[in-house]
């Protein structure tokens, strides 16, 4: 996170305090179209960023409705812990 946040806003003084190894896998972002490169060959994001003020209001939203969903189904989740089911892996990736 702290890299991509690092090339969105230009910040090259942010780069030094982020893992190196994070820069290994630029060409894998690329692939999943996280970063791309621009006309200039720079590397860009390309993925959308919100500001930090929207990112608290997801916060709070989330927040809300994970207490409601959570109160809702308060019942069946606690049945569930108390019948626990065995979940068998078919296939792997």
């Amino acid at each position: 996170m702290k890299m991509l946040y690092a090339i969105y806003s230009g910040k090259e003084d942010d780069l030094p305090i982020i893992n190196m190894h994070c820069f290994e896998n630029i060409s894998g972002l690329e692939r999943l179209d996280f970063l791309k490169k621009d006309k200039d060959s720079k590397i860009i994001l390309d993925i959308p960023v919100i500001s930090m003020g929207d990112r608290w209001k997801i916060y709070e939203i989330s927040y809300k409705y994970s207490n409601d969903i959570a109160n809702m189904f308060h019942d069946e989740f606690m049945m569930l812990m108390q019948n626990r089911v065995k979940v068998v892996l078919l296939f792997q990736c």
